[in-house]
């Protein structure tokens, strides 16, 4: 959000009005009143010049107001300068799908769109974007705490709880002079605590932390004709295995609609996270090949 303070300066310039010489005619004057008179007919005449296209000498005064005037015109229409600065509250209600292994022990994970609400205990997200000209910095993260229930591990069920933490740190840069495609750089940063119960069996626990490298491209697109609503389209690919604490491969998709009101903008959307990551073997593996996925409800504030 951008506020631009504007001071205004008026010139205020006088024009004598044009003097009628005819009745200068048979007008019999002072031998030393003449001078006098035509310094007032010059003094009156010097403006109509103005009229006519000559341009007149300024004092001081006019001259600088004029160029202040100028000065600040040429700013008004000049892009502004310097970073702008968007704050984005946002609710991710996601739901989880795949399998996970804790300890050698697997099981699957299949949370229905229905029962999203039920699954999801505690979520909390937040975005920071900066930029200036073509360049975008953004900052992105997500707290999940999903509870699962009856989860299948071989013959035996599992409940565990979930706390999944995401951060990405993207650069981006405009791949048009509009600005409406840009290509993005990055790393992604993870973390998933699960403590588990077997029934019947043991309990089980583990926690694992990793980075991915992504790159992808952001697109946007104004959807009416008034430049309410806007579409904000983002995918990504990283992982690659590229490094021995990375996934295997992961990409993330979101599409979302943005309103333009007053206050600020209202964001409403879908967003999807898959992951597949594997560590270790025997009672020492790990494994989090899940698929996060739901509605996003935010809201920006610029400045």
């Amino acid at each position: 959000m951008r506020s631009v303070a504007l001071l205004g300066l008026a010139c205020l310039v006088g024009c004598a009005s044009p003097v009628a010489t005819s009745g200068l005619a048979g007008l019999e004057l002072p031998t030393d009143a003449i001078p006098s008179v035509l310094t007032e007919v010059e003094q009156a005449e010097a403006p109509s010049a103005t009229a006519s296209g000559t341009a007149p000498s300024l004092a001081g005064g006019d001259a600088a107001s004029i160029a202040l005037a100028s000065s600040m015109r040429i700013a008004d229409d000049a892009p502004e300068e310097g970073w702008n600065y968007a704050a984005m509250p946002y609710l991710w209600a996601a739901s989880m799908k795949g399998s996970m292994t804790v300890m050698g022990t697997r099981s699957t994970v299949d949370s229905s769109f229905s029962e999203l609400f039920e699954n999801v205990d505690f979520a909390m997200q937040g975005s920071f974007q900066a930029s200036k000209d073509e360049h975008h910095i953004l900052f992105d993260a997500t707290y999940i705490d999903i509870g699962i229930s009856d989860a299948e591990a071989g013959p035996l069920s599992l409940d565990a709880d979930a706390d999944i933490y995401i951060a990405q740190l993207l650069y981006g840069q405009n791949l048009t002079e509009s600005g409406d495609w840009r290509g993005v750089v990055g790393l992604r940063y993870y973390k998933v605590d699960i403590d588990a119960d077997l029934s019947p069996g043991p309990s089980l626990g583990g926690d694992q932390s990793w980075i991915d490298p992504v790159i992808g491209f952001v697109a946007m697109q104004p959807i009416d004709d008034e430049g309410l609503w806007t579409f904000v389209g983002q995918a990504d690919i990283g992982g690659f295995g590229l490094w021995e604490d990375a996934s295997r491969f992961s990409w993330q998709a979101s599409a979302l609609a943005n309103r333009k009101l007053e206050s600020g903008d209202l964001i409403l959307g879908y967003r999807v996270l898959d992951i597949d990551y594997h560590k270790g073997s025997g009672s020492k593996e790990f494994v989090f090949d899940n698929q996060l996925f739901g509605p996003v409800f935010g809201w920006i504030f610029r400045f």
